[in-house]
């Protein structure tokens, strides 16, 4: 039997889940995984994150930051 995953979406305003998410991203990451770039990126481009992660037995296994643009390359 196979057993589905479900992504789910980082909740920028949960200190807890940001927590998990800089504590996995030190470890495993690289800059631009990390909460600071999200908000350079937000604030530079106003750009909307979308960052998923997966989860098992409550820690962080896997990331995904992403952002959602509008527009060919972000542009306006």
């Amino acid at each position: 039997m196979t057993r589905r995953i479900t992504p789910e979406v980082l909740d920028i305003t949960n200190e807890k889940e940001l927590e998990k998410w800089e504590s996995f991203s030190l470890k495993h990451g690289h800059v631009w995984h990390s909460v600071k770039w999200i908000e350079i990126i937000q604030a530079t481009y106003s750009f909307k994150p979308l960052y998923l992660f997966i989860e098992k037995e409550n820690e962080i296994v896997s990331i995904l930051p992403a952002f959602h643009v509008k527009g060919l390359c972000g542009l306006k």
